[in-house]
């Protein structure tokens, strides 16, 4: 016995709007990632920057401790 194929059915699906969702997410992660890599560098600079103005703050506190110490030193009978 031999069959014959009578009708055959196809079914197609409109997937524009997915690849064009997907595209747009694509997007928004590149974009994201971008600015993910530019606050990174951002707080590297501020890192860099705090440490910095940490050490210069540090020098002339260093002058008054010295300063402070020298003159308890001298003047130590005045104080007790």
């Amino acid at each position: 016995m031999v069959k014959t194929v009578v009708a055959t059915i196809a079914q197609g699906q409109d997937i524009t709007a997915r690849k064009q969702a997907e595209a747009e997410v694509n997007k928004l992660n590149d974009i994201l990632k971008r600015r993910a890599a530019d606050l990174e560098a951002t707080n590297k600079e501020l890192e860099t920057f705090a440490y910095s103005v940490s050490h210069d703050l540090r020098a002339p506190l260093r002058s008054m401790e010295g300063f402070s110490q020298a003159l308890l030193e001298d003047c130590c009978d005045i104080f007790k």
